[in-house]
């Protein structure tokens, strides 16, 4: 079965739908699926891979700064991008894919879902975030709920990361049924002990920083600061730099941008604890319990002890 892969990101991106779908890239020919990758350039150009089979088409909403992007991306949401639309439709053409697989993320989204579903064929989507998040800048938040409704609900089978992540699609859009993709956190291994700590303690983190999270960073390293008999090297592997508001002299912080599951692995082995920010409010709790599950497997995975740090009420404690 040929199964076309429809994405608003090239296969390379640094990001957390990119490590699950390479899982996924990587398990396919076990199950008789000849996977196939379809990308919005997003302006960037188009970008080649021996390892991954794929064809791109580009939206017009990069190209343009401002107010005039603003305009642009909601004129793409809204499926006025006549040119993106006939490029999907020649490369659907030429590859003929038995299925699709959609990933809710940016805002080609609802061109590529309109594409697929006009086939007729069967269109399989993946949330891996919350995609009126990944909108937020080019149209309201009740459009982008609806607009997501529409598309999920039609879908013949959803996939999440987490039960949490099934539980709200439930809750805000009805979805009755979905199948969780992530490994999880059942397959946790034996926790790495350290008898221990030695002088300089380092801490790794792992993941995208929200508001809340930023918030509870900071307070952490102004705490870090208060044990004056200890060191502190805190590594982040984040797409963006973290700076703290205050920067005491015993804790560095050290950004390595996005990494690879390898090079991940090898600095985990040279850690001793991964952070986990837990969230503020309980109308939070799905979104942060869902955006952790993939630190905290990943934690346990490489036997890293969890260092969770926030208010004793968070949400996502429970």
């Amino acid at each position: 079965m040929k199964l076309m892969f429809l994405q608003d990101f090239h296969m390379d991106t640094k990001g957390g739908g990119t490590y699950i779908l390479r899982r996924l890239h990587r398990y396919a020919p076990e199950y008789g699926v000849e996977p196939f990758y379809v990308y919005d350039t997003n302006g960037e150009g188009l970008y080649e891979s021996n390892e991954y089979p794929s064809k791109a088409f580009s939206t017009r909403w990069r190209q343009y700064r401002f107010g005039l992007g603003r305009l642009a991306g909601f004129g793409t949401i809204a499926g006025f991008d006549s040119g993106a639309r006939k490029q999907l439709h020649q490369i659907i053409d030429d590859e003929q894919p038995d299925a699709f697989h959609l990933t809710a993320h940016g805002v080609s989204f609802p061109i590529m879902a309109k594409a697929a579903f006009e086939t007729g064929r069967p269109v399989y989507l993946s949330v891996h975030d919350l995609w009126h998040q990944t909108v937020r800048p080019y149209i309201p938040e009740s459009l982008s709920h609806g607009i997501f409704g529409r598309i999920a609900r039609r879908a013949k089978e959803i996939f999440v990361v987490s039960d949490e992540m099934g539980e709200y699609l439930r809750q805000l859009y009805g979805i009755q049924s979905w199948k969780v993709v992530h490994d999880g956190v059942t397959n946790i291994h034996e926790r790495r002990v350290v008898e221990q700590m030695p002088e300089t303690i380092r801490l790794l983190y792992v993941g995208m920083v929200h508001s809340r999270q930023m918030k509870m960073l900071h307070q952490l390293v102004r705490c870090l600061g208060a044990f004056t008999d200890r060191k502190f090297e805190v590594h982040f592997c984040t797409r963006t730099p973290y700076t703290p508001e205050v920067n005491p002299d015993n804790v560095e912080i050290i950004f390595h941008g996005w990494l690879s599951e390898e090079e991940l692995v090898a600095l985990s082995h040279n850690s001793h604890m991964g952070l986990l920010p837990l969230s503020f409010e309980p109308e939070d709790a799905l979104f942060y319990r869902t955006s952790f599950m993939t630190k905290i497997t990943f934690y346990t995975s490489v036997s890293l002890p969890i260092l969770c740090f926030g208010p004793e009420w968070a949400s996502a404690t429970r």
